[in-house]
């Protein structure tokens, strides 16, 4: 077996990123396997993974959808957008401020959506419609600090 029949007999989101990525051909999407597995450990009343927003590290709802993202979910599952809406809630504060004191991150801010951002349109899948990663990072940092990961 080379390298290849190893890939795509593996997870169907790593066959499927194989054929798309590898081989430059169309793969259908199939809900099971890694992605299944993600989207069932769901909190069903709080829409988050892990217990949290950004922690705890690597089992959260933020690592949990870049994950989800990386492996090829459709976005338009409702599990999927809920976990949008949850990631855009915990960042969208009132005058841009994570704290009476404390101006809202950037980089931290435009980490936590990329989740949401769709690589040709650059827009927050169905939380926010028509919000560009520029908008946001731009209305909800600090004036004298506006600067924002491309």
């Amino acid at each position: 077996m080379n390298v290849l029949e190893w890939l795509l007999a593996g997870d169907p989101a790593v066959a499927r990123a194989t054929l798309r990525d590898l081989l430059g051909r169309e793969a259908p999407y199939r809900e099971d396997g890694l992605v299944a597995r993600y989207l069932a450990l769901q909190d069903p009343e709080t829409g988050q993974w892990g217990g949290g927003v950004y922690s705890p590290k690597w089992v959260s709802t933020h690592y949990t959808m870049m994950e989800l993202k990386d492996l090829g979910v459709d976005p338009a599952d409702p599990r999927y957008q809920r976990g949008l809406r949850v990631l855009v809630d915990a960042m969208w504060r009132p005058g841009g401020r994570e704290s009476k004191k404390r101006w809202l991150d950037a980089c931290v801010a435009a980490m936590m959506l990329s989740p949401g951002f769709s690589p040709t349109h650059n827009e927050v899948g169905g939380a926010t419609p028509n919000l560009t990663k520029s908008d946001f990072c731009l209305s909800r940092t600090s004036p004298t600090r506006r600067s924002c990961p491309g």
